[in-house]
């Protein structure tokens, strides 16, 4: 080969170094040329990630991947549409805001199946609740003979019966009213009827405690205590008492009995009385004054105790009112009731029968829907950020990765709806409620 043909060669290789290598280093460098500007800038990656995995990803409208989790390089900064879908699915729709030269995220991007219910349990089915770890679920159900207390097992749903009681003799007298109250923490269940009072481990269902037996009469009111303690307080005889949830021994506790409602930890019980909250030790010290509430002010319950703060409940209209135990001073919000995440610092809550807030750290409270209808249910998706909510008559899902912009996911409709709660792991929701002429519980597959 020629002299001249090899130096051609040689210089042309390094003359296609020089030009090439410095593409390569901006490319990977997230530089890319912007023809509206003519002019090199850095890009940014979106990384997508959820389930299904074969969903497809679109990004103002053109498809830019087919499975996930995606990694999507070479965008430019600015603020897009991303859309998820899958056939099946109900499709999901955010808004994400890339940087130039960083990686944004949307995470979680779990599709909901669009399907329609099954049904799980028949029958008069109400009073679906759920324990405070999600692994259970209690719901009574009616028959013209019984009113039956059944447990589900949120991970195999598999149920059983666990109590019977007796229908009245004719059918236009009420029914005998049967309540379960959850613990704090865990998965016991206090059940009380007008002549018993139960500690069921749904775990173990044929070991019964039978609460009231140590008791020298029927208690007046029996409930949890406050906290992870997992004790019982018990009024019976115009005297407080602790029973221990194993072997159902009652204690004498050295206050007086309160006659009002009231909450209690391991060391203190709190009262109210004439427009004043009272703390009082457990050990028969003399009580203390810690708070002054507005005259004529109605508790209705006294719900959670913490070494800084006690919460109560109001009615007309209702409010939470939660005390600084080392100021004394207190503030008010409205609320009926709430559902806090089973794993995040988070909770959701009605300010009337109509509007529906949440509040998810580190985002501010944001109202999440509202409905002409009441809303009577509410429950957090365990691990996506979902809440499932239901009026009498449908039930939806909104995403709260978006506070200022709630994305409501319509999901089944129903003639009569009582309960909602999710399955543990966030698989399917179940439902207490009527589609047209068939009763029962029912499940709503979600994945």
């Amino acid at each position: 080969m020629p002299l001249w043909i090899r130096r051609t060669i040689y210089f042309a290789f390094i003359v296609l170094f020089l030009v090439v290598a410095p593409m390569l280093a901006l490319y990977s460098m997230g530089y890319r040329y912007h023809p509206g500007k003519r002019r090199l800038e850095t890009t940014g990656l979106l990384v997508i990630d959820g389930t299904p995995t074969d969903a497809i990803v679109r990004i103002n409208g053109s498809i830019r991947a087919q499975r996930l989790p995606a990694h999507i390089g070479g965008i430019g900064a600015n603020t897009y549409t991303v859309r998820v879908e899958r056939e099946g699915f109900h499709p999901i729709e955010e808004r994400v805001t890339v940087t130039n030269g960083r990686a944004s995220f949307l995470r979680d991007m779990l599709l909901i199946r669009d399907t329609a219910p099954l049904l799980l349990q028949s029958g008069d089915v109400t009073a679906l609740s759920t324990s405070a770890d999600q692994r259970w679920a209690s719901f009574l159900r009616y028959t013209p003979s019984f009113t039956e207390l059944w447990m589900l097992d949120l991970r195999t749903l598999e149920s059983r019966i666990v109590l019977r009681t007796p229908q009245p003799a004719h059918p236009e007298l009420p029914r005998a009213p049967l309540t379960t109250t959850w613990s704090p923490t865990g998965a016991l269940v206090l059940v009380t009827t007008p002549t018993t009072a139960l500690l069921i481990n749904p775990a173990d269902p044929q070991r019964v405690v039978t609460l009231h037996a140590s008791l020298p009469a029927f208690p007046s009111i029996i409930q949890w205590e406050l906290g992870d303690t997992l004790g019982i307080l018990a009024v019976s005889n115009r005297t407080l008492y602790r029973i221990h949830r194993t072997t159902g021994r009652a204690t004498a506790l050295p206050v007086p009995a309160p006659t009002t409602p009231f909450g209690a930890t391991r060391t203190t019980m709190y009262t109210v009385a004439d427009a004043t909250v009272h703390a009082w030790p457990l050990n028969g010290d003399a009580p203390q004054p810690i708070a002054a509430l507005p005259p004529r002010t109605r508790i209705t319950a006294i719900t959670k105790a913490t070494d800084r703060t006690v919460e109560l409940h109001a009615e007309g209209p209702a409010q939470r009112i939660t005390i600084d135990l080392r100021t004394g001073t207190s503030r008010t919000q409205p609320h009926l009731l709430s559902r806090l995440h089973p794993e995040h610092a988070g909770e959701i809550w009605w300010t009337n029968p109509f509007e529906l807030w949440a509040t998810h750290d580190p985002n501010p409270p944001a109202l999440l829907a509202r409905r002409e209808t009441p809303i009577v249910d509410a429950i957090w998706h365990p691990s996506a950020p979902y809440v499932f909510f239901a009026t009498g008559r449908d039930i939806a899902a909104t995403r709260t990765s978006e506070p200022d912009r709630p994305i409501t996911i319509p999901l089944a409709a129903f003639d009569v709806i009582h309960h909602i709660t999710v399955q543990a792991h966030g698989t399917a929701l179940l439902i207490s409620g009527r589609r047209g002429t068939t009763a029962g519980l029912w499940i709503l597959p979600l994945q």
